[in-house]
């Protein structure tokens, strides 16, 4: 009875670090274009294509299914609500097929359909196409391996209402010494279709020249509705010194600023534009203490070599 036990065990132990130093293998395919945006009239037919490219060295089957997906947090990333939740635009999307099998180095172009009705609720329809490998896993099961996809976002014309707010605009640190100044934008889109807010920000000192200029949304993105969207501006390089005192005042003197500065943010959105300014101080207080140390010490040298000669 312990022999069994104990080669049973040993078979389990054999098992586990089997998988450990051998685990799955997850071969690579990949899904274009990431993002698909279409608009569409009540009734209306939406033709489109997804690319299946099997960059594996292996016959593979792809699976997808349809998810709608929501805004989580304030820097873009989504939630993918429950493949059960089907009402609105997964009921509207159409495939060709169930399963797409691909040979190596095969790409696919997968028909997809959008039949909007003639009652569809005006406004912004989101869902993602998502893909993945369909694996033989152990015991004859059939799993799925993570998963990657499209994101569509369909606006069906109508009442269609674009709006945002400027919940805040601040600057990182409060009170700062020297260069770098994170600035934070915090938007919300209060219309009912999603956004893609365009805009710049301007930096002007105590004179009213421009010292810095950089854009609010290089790379397009954009905010659903009701969710919000942090932008980031960095004005000028990361410190990437030690900190100490003397780093610091070195810091000060590569990244120079002095006095007051006015940070314009201007944000458009279609016809819609707003403006926000934010003052700041920089006080370089290390060079002003170095400074100081330096000239009374020029001026006991000075005072000094006046009474020696004297």
């Amino acid at each position: 009875m312990f022999i069994n036990l104990k080669f049973k065990t040993i078979q389990i132990v054999l098992a586990v670090l089997y998988f450990i130093i051998i685990p799955l293998s997850v071969d690579a395919f990949s899904i274009s274009p990431p993002i698909l945006e279409f608009e569409a009239n009540p009734g209306e037919t939406v033709r489109t294509n997804i690319r299946v490219q099997n960059t594996s060295d292996a016959n593979k089957i792809y699976a997808f299914t349809i998810q709608k997906f929501i805004s989580k947090g304030g820097l873009g990333q989504q939630e993918f609500l429950p493949p059960t939740e089907t009402d609105g635009l997964p009921e509207w999307l159409y495939f060709d097929r169930p399963l797409l099998e691909l040979e190596p180095g095969e790409s696919y172009d997968l028909p997809i359909v959008i039949r909007v009705p003639m009652d569809a609720k005006s406004g912004g329809h989101f869902v993602a196409v998502l893909f993945a490998e369909q694996a033989e896993l152990s015991r004859g099961a059939v799993g799925i391996v993570p998963r990657t996809g499209t994101l569509i976002f369909l606006t069906v014309r109508g009442n269609v209402l674009k709006s945002f707010e400027i919940e805040s605009f601040l600057s990182s640190p409060v009170s700062p010494s020297h260069l770098p100044i994170d600035f934070s934008a915090n938007l919300s889109n209060t219309g009912n279709v999603h956004i893609r807010p365009e805009g710049r920000l301007r930096i002007t000192n105590m004179f009213g020249n421009t010292v810095a200029s950089y854009p609010l949304n290089p790379s397009g993105a954009r905010i659903l509705p009701a969710s919000r969207r942090s932008f980031q501006i960095a004005w000028e390089n990361k410190d990437t010194l030690k900190k100490g005192y003397f780093s610091e005042l070195r810091e000060e003197f590569r990244n120079f600023g002095f006095g007051k500065y006015s940070a314009e943010l201007t944000i458009k959105v279609g016809t819609i534009e707003r403006t926000v300014v934010h003052e700041l101080w920089i006080w370089p207080w290390r060079i002003i203490v170095f400074s100081g140390v330096l000239l009374v010490a020029v001026l006991s040298i000075f005072v000094m070599r006046k009474r020696m000669i004297s």
